[in-house]
């Protein structure tokens, strides 16, 4: 097989403020696709010298980390280290890698967890579960594993020393023995966490932390926006949100550090065990870390500007209603609507200037804006006249538009 050449990440992607300056996208490698394989990467996992394992169905690959292919083993079968064969889409679902040399595999139709030598040599199988899905080492090097009968804790030697029931959604290890899971609350997403050996999750029973804006009408925290991952590195919590394109980062109980537009989408997020954080894609592994390059230097644009009605009659309820401003951005963030009176000269050229700002409209970006005119003038009647619409919009990065400017001429 091929030696992968590494590149520098094209991703454009912001560091949270409190983070150091440093942190960002450092490096990325294209993984293998392995022969007759459609599907994107199943999970991967990193080791403590920066070795990357990537999981596709039957198959483990390791890379250097500099993004060279080592190996590859598995397949499906029957002898030791073979994964169970299926038909069905649901094979080997997840990978983890504990710091004493052992990587393990949930190989879901066979009911079990392959445990292997980072070089790739058979130890065991562990059998008795029912259709495990997510396997998972904790700081301690302790063994989680999620079926459909809930959870269960292992020592690196094989031995059961917790379970719990529940069931848990991107569950993910903290400090010590503090497991992070997704927990849904009506149209807010929160974070939760259990710790102590305690293993019996509950979304509504314990600790949790509301992600990013989760509130109306900004509603950037619906639980279909997360799906791909979190991960705790350096003391915080990495958040993937695939539906918005963006990575977050939230302190370990909870607190908005910052977020990252990403332009590739974003399959996982692993914490990588030499601490650093790795971001999977559907055929490539980036490495964030110190001297990476910067982030996000790139501003938003306003773009897709419409005024359904440049003349309004604000005497008119019926005129006024029809009237709307449309726009659009390219990041999510928060804009100011400012509407400006222009009148002409006295003395000099015959062109109009600005005199006074008459209002200035905050609103949340996301996919789109629409500002109804009825319900901003109605009551308020600015002077007759001609006035300049300015919209400019600043992202999560404090990185502000030019400005994007329309006319409108009020009478009665």
């Amino acid at each position: 097989m091929r030696r992968l050449a590494l590149v520098l990440a094209t991703l454009a992607i912001v560091a949270p403020a409190q983070a150091q300056a440093a942190f960002g996208p450092q490096a990325r490698f294209d993984v293998v696709v392995p022969a007759g394989e459609s599907q994107a990467v199943r999970d991967f996992a990193v080791d403590g010298n920066g070795f990357v394992y990537v999981l596709w169905p039957g198959l483990v690959q390791k890379y250097d980390p500099a993004g060279g292919l080592v190996k590859a083993w598995g397949g499906f079968g029957t002898a030791p280290g073979q994964f169970t064969p299926t038909d069905s889409y649901t094979s080997t679902s997840s990978i983890a890698v504990d710091l004493l040399g052992n990587l393990y595999v949930a190989d879901t139709p066979g009911g079990r967890v392959v445990k292997f030598t980072t070089d790739g040599d058979f130890l065991a199988n562990m059998d008795g579960f029912t259709a495990p899905s997510n396997v998972v080492v904790d700081e301690l090097n302790n063994l989680i594993v999620t079926d459909r009968g809930g959870l269960r804790r292992y020592t690196p030697y094989g031995a059961l020393i917790g379970q719990g029931g529940g069931s848990t959604y991107m569950l993910t290890p903290g400090r010590g023995d503090r497991l992070y899971y997704l927990a849904g609350s009506g149209r807010v997403e929160r974070v939760g966490w259990f710790e102590g050996g305690a293993l019996n999750p509950s979304p509504y029973g314990g600790p949790t932390f509301p992600l990013l804006f989760g509130d109306a009408p900004d509603e950037r925290g619906n639980y279909s926006s997360s799906c791909c991952g979190m991960a705790f590195v350096q003391g915080g919590l990495w958040v993937a949100r695939s539906t918005i394109h963006t990575l977050e980062a939230y302190g370990a109980d909870g607190g908005f550090l910052g977020a990252c537009p990403a332009s590739e989408t974003i399959n996982e997020l692993a914490a990588g065990r030499d601490g650093r954080l790795y971001v999977g894609t559907p055929t490539s592994v980036i490495r964030y870390g110190d001297a990476a390059q910067p982030c996000d230097t790139e501003r938003p644009r306003v773009k897709g500007v419409q005024l359904s009605q440049r003349v309004l009659r604000i005497s008119s309820y019926r005129r006024l209603r029809k009237a709307e401003l449309d726009f659009q951005a390219t990041e999510q963030g928060e804009a100011t609507i400012r509407l400006t009176r222009l009148v002409k000269r006295r003395h000099g050229p015959a062109r109009r200037v600005r005199v006074a700002t008459y209002d200035d409209i905050q609103v949340s970006v996301t996919d789109g804006v629409a500002i109804r005119f009825v319900d901003r003038f109605w009551r308020k009647r600015p002077p007759l006249g001609r006035y300049e619409i300015s919209i400019v919009v600043q992202d999560r990065a404090g990185l502000r538009s030019d400005p994007a400017t329309v006319r409108i001429r009020i009478t009665r």
